[in-house]
């Protein structure tokens, strides 16, 4: 018996180990996935250093993974690295190897590692021309984001996530994307690229796309050992002109989005919201009729998501929030709508009694945001029509209106769309909930988030409203 327990206690330290190595690259995944890196100069000022530092944090997830033998480790409860005499082409294929067998158990682990590729943007264009290298020729660059492209494909046309295919038809592309990042990632170690090479516009939309393919295959491995949530599920992405198809090719690249996040001006899940949203919901070619309003109660000074999502419906934005006051130094809404093409009429937000407005043209056609500091009610007696309902963070206790938006209130709130026409809605049900009939007409979306060291899921519900 003795001799079974001392059996016993050894397997549980080594597994520990093995274990212990899994837990401490995970949470450097999941920080690494949750941080935009910033250089300070003496005597100039901070600049993003994003993505190169993200990806070459990341390689070395990566690469402390692929030195392990997985399989062996996990037969024997013991932590196990591969041979010297393996080289790291040989260490990569037999870390694929683990990944593809277990990812054969269970293909959705698959799915959702590489569902980032989903939310980019169109990966084409003259920018993803390599620079040629004695590493890297142009043909080279070209095979990779044509596998990048195949894999998009795949995770696009495949609404079910358990049937996306688990073959050699996956894994082969991924093998040669990993092959081709390694080359990069050389590249970077040993000076063949400079820093100020990687921030070339060209080539850091190029290393972007490296660093988020890299963040979804660590994903799947963190996936397959039951750990969750994981990069793939935080991971920031540009913003694509489909959401306003009338804005440049890209609405808000990637440092723009954590700039953003950063100064508190969207919340850690909004690219993926626009995107996820725009694709159920195109914009229409129309422009906004005249009294057409978005409107948000207890909105905090939650800004750039609605109106971004507002802006081919509505020509007034209407932001409620009784709780708060408008500081001088928030918002700066103005910087980043700026960048997708809203034209501000002056840089400061004028008072008006109880409330603040600020005004900006886009498309040719004049926009105003009214940040009303009265009760939500207040809105029902405005002489506007509702084409865009957005809704989120109100609660039922301290700071929060207790008002049931998304039920019983819901009638009146519909009251408010002009006759022939409907209205857009996104809102997560709180507080309150949402009747039955609102919950079985909307498409349910789910995001994890971080809202400081609390991990979260955030359900929104999206849909069309119309008069009953």
């Amino acid at each position: 018996m003795k001799d079974c327990e001392e059996i016993n206690d050894t397997q549980k330290t080594q597994s520990k180990s093995v274990n212990g190595l899994i837990d401490i690259l995970y949470q450097v995944h999941i920080e690494n996935a949750n941080q935009q890196y910033i250089a300070k100069l003496i005597g100039r000022p901070s600049t993003s250093v994003m993505p190169i530092s993200s990806f070459v944090f990341e390689f070395f997830i990566f690469n402390s993974l692929y030195q392990v033998d997985w399989k062996t480790s996990f037969d024997r409860a013991e932590l196990i690295y591969h041979s010297d005499e393996y080289t790291e082409g040989q260490q990569q294929k037999a870390f694929l190897a683990f990944l593809k067998e277990k990812i054969g158990q269970d293909p959705t682990r698959l799915y959702y590692a590489l569902l980032p590729l989903s939310f980019m943007p169109d990966i084409s264009g003259d920018w993803t021309t390599v620079t040629p290298d004695a590493r890297i020729s142009i043909e080279y660059g070209k095979r990779f984001f044509k596998y990048v492209n195949e894999l998009q494909r795949l995770v696009l046309t495949n609404s079910n996530p358990s049937e996306i295919p688990t073959s050699n038809r996956v894994f082969d592309p991924i093998s040669e994307c990993i092959r081709f990042i390694y080359n990069v990632r050389n590249n970077i170690f040993h000076g063949s690229k400079t820093i100020l090479e990687a921030n070339e516009e060209k080539q850091r939309k190029r290393i972007e796309v490296y660093d988020i393919l890299l963040k979804c295959i660590t994903s799947a491995f963190f996936l397959c050992v039951d750990k969750e949530p994981v990069a793939s599920n935080f991971v920031q992405i540009p913003v694509p002109n489909r959401i306003l198809p009338t804005g440049p090719d890209i609405l808000l690249d990637t440092n723009a989005i954590w700039n953003a996040l950063t100064s508190g001006n969207i919340k850690q899940e909004d690219a993926r919201l626009l995107s996820e949203f725009t694709k159920y919901y195109p914009p229409p070619a129309s422009y906004p009729p005249e009294k057409s309003a978005l409107f948000y109660p207890s909105a905090g000074i939650d800004f750039i998501t609605p109106i971004i999502l507002g802006l081919p419906y509505c020509r007034d934005f209407y932001f409620f929030e009784h709780n708060l006051h408008l500081c001088n130094s928030v918002p700066r809404i103005n910087h980043p709508l700026r960048q997708i093409g809203c034209y501000f009429i002056g840089n400061e937000w004028n008072k008006l009694n109880d409330e603040h407005v600020i005004e900006f043209d886009f498309n040719g056609i004049r926009r105003t945001v009214h940040w009303v500091h009265k009760d939500n009610l207040t809105f029902l007696e405005s002489d506007t029509n509702i084409s865009f309902y957005f809704h989120r963070g109100d609660s039922e206790g301290e700071g929060g209106s207790g008002q049931r938006w998304d039920s019983v209130l819901l009638e009146k709130l519909k009251s408010k769309i002009a006759p022939g026409h409907n209205c857009l809605y996104i809102t997560d049900g709180i507080p309150g909930g949402l009747i039955a009939d609102f919950v079985k007409k909307s498409k349910m979306l789910r995001f994890h988030a971080l809202r400081g060291q609390h991990k979260q899921i955030r359900i929104y519900y999206c849909g069309i409203l119309t008069i009953s």
